[in-house]
């Protein structure tokens, strides 16, 4: 039935997905120019309306009002245009059918949030829908139905925040690796920042360090004692255990005949043995031995700092699509790329998720494609001149994982490259975390000051070149080059008593074709 129903009369629906009507002005000036061509879809209400929108029809009475169900944007526009009523179709629906059909009209037109989509979909299930019933209502599949619901396990006041800032739904999608839901929240609240990135990548690295302590704590405990800082005991240092993904701790071989002791922190474990006073061999003091500790725990902060750097980069690298505004900058990328260095095949290859390594061009065909095929391969089968193009500057101009902004004494050294990359990413829509900023400025807490620790430089070397044999590295940079053993491991330290800490490389290094 179509009424002519004074706009008075008419009431929001409180279950009505879409919060936000946006800017009505514009649609209000067409109204008044070519009239309301349109037919609203309200049900009749019972006297007052009641918060649920429940009542009987009253079609009959004068006073009668309803209860908008779709149109809720042209009825206020309408309203704003200056009208006094508009034609609406009078039906009955329940809340559930209500529910579906807004739902259904503002995604069609896409004008919800996936927030405004979550809250529909949970107001339906509250109203005894099921997910298969959203699933033939929408057209979505379970696992989208479900990422949207997902959303609302969030803390209510920052997941709107997030919004407001200009949070996506591949954002939320990203914030679902965390499982820790109160490390979501935390890195919820750099949604819609530039360091949101940082704080994922921080977040699952905190959740892989968490999983591997309760898997090799327990190890520890059963043949060494936890000690504390200032356990006074004279103690040799063994080696150091990372607790990373794929890292083991085996129990030594003499744990029965010797003391084992070690020591926890935030992201490895310091493996000693207790030593008899009598016992000089190793011996250190124990300002030498805090020293040694410090230097251990900063090297290791900024390995990590400048790993997460490059994950940062290499997503920001791998999820972008450059356009036609973009040609600017992607020109000063190429001629960036064209004055030296090669094409490291491993960045090439992450942005386009090609697993196996190019082959050389003294390698037969059987070895796989080189480099050229793979370009050739990647533009016929529909990837863009300017994406392809990109890759292969971004892969000239890219420093690397183990490019870093610091030198053997952990003081902070300028390294031109990294800051030629970040300006030419910045062009191009990167924005850089303020851990990113701190760590190519050398503000980072973590940089000694030039004079290291008051030694004179000397000494500072010998003792440098002692904890490199004490941690089990070689002579050679291997914190410059990222060499690893033939295995593909690279070794955490190997103590007197033959125990291997070590876990498994990820990358290939720098692959140049």
């Amino acid at each position: 039935m179509i009424l002519e129903i004074e706009l008075s009369k008419l009431e929001p629906n409180p279950l009505n997905p879409r919060k936000h009507l946006g800017g009505l002005e514009g649609f209000a000036s067409i109204i008044k120019a070519q009239g309301f061509k349109s037919v609203l879809t309200v049900v009749p209400m019972d006297g007052t309306p009641t918060q649920r929108g429940r009542g009987r029809p009253r079609k009959d009475e004068p006073d009668a009002r309803y209860m908008i169900v779709l149109g809720h944007r042209r009825a206020a526009a309408a309203k704003l245009a200056g009208l006094e009523s508009v034609p609406c179709s009078v039906v009955e629906m329940t809340e559930a059918e209500q529910v579906a059909a807004m739902l259904g009209e503002n995604m069609q037109r896409e004008n919800l949030t996936v927030i405004e989509e979550a809250d529909g979909f949970q107001t339906m299930l509250d109203l005894g829908a099921t997910v298969e019933d959203l699933t033939e209502r929408t057209g979505m599949s379970r696992r989208t139905i479900g990422r949207r619901l997902g959303l609302l396990e969030l803390d209510r006041a920052r997941l709107e925040a997030a919004e407001a800032r200009g949070g996506t739904l591949s954002d939320y999608i990203e914030l679902e690796k965390i499982k820790n839901p109160e490390l979501k929240n935390q890195v919820l609240e750099s949604i819609g920042t530039p360091d949101f990135r940082w704080e994922l990548r921080k977040a699952l690295d905190a959740e892989a360090i968490a999983a591997a302590k309760e898997r090799m704590i327990p190890i520890l405990d059963s043949f060494a004692e936890r000690i504390e800082l200032d356990d006074s005991r004279r103690r040799s240092f063994v080696m150091r255990i990372e607790f990373t993904d794929g890292a083991t701790v085996a129990v030594p071989g003499d744990a029965d005949e010797r003391e084992y002791l070690y020591m926890e922190d935030s992201s490895y474990a310091t493996l000693y043995v207790a030593r008899d006073d009598e016992d000089s061999s190793n011996a250190e003091t124990e300002k030498e031995r805090l020293r040694r500790e410090d230097m251990a725990a900063r090297k290791a902060g900024l390995s990590a700092l400048h790993g997460m750097a490059y994950e940062s980069r290499a997503a920001f690298a791998k999820g972008f699509h450059p356009a036609e505004r973009h040609d600017a900058a992607l020109h000063g990328l190429l001629i960036a790329a064209l004055t030296g260095g090669s094409v490291r095949g491993d960045v090439f290859r992450e942005i386009f998720g090609i697993e196996k390594a190019f082959r050389e061009s003294w390698q037969s065909a059987s070895m796989g494609e080189s480099l050229g095929e793979a370009v050739a391969r990647l533009l016929l089968g529909g990837e863009t001149a300017r994406r392809v193009l990109f890759a292969l500057a971004w892969a000239r101009v890219e420093p690397g994982r183990n490019a870093e902004c610091v030198d053997w004494n952990d003081v902070y050294r300028p390294h031109e490259g990294l800051a030629q990359a970040y300006s030419l990413l910045g062009a191009l829509g990167y924005e850089a975390s303020a851990q990113e900023r701190s760590m190519l400025d050398g503000n980072h807490a973590l940089y000694l000051p030039p004079d290291g620790d008051d030694k004179d430089d000397d000494d500072i070397d010998e003792e440098d070149e002692d904890d490199r044999d004490y941690e089990g590295n070689d002579d050679d940079d291997d914190f410059d080059d990222g060499e690893h053993d033939e295995d593909g491991f690279i070794i955490g330290g190997e103590g007197e008593d033959g125990i291997e800490g070590y876990r498994e490389e990820d990358e290939e290094g720098g692959e140049d074709i």
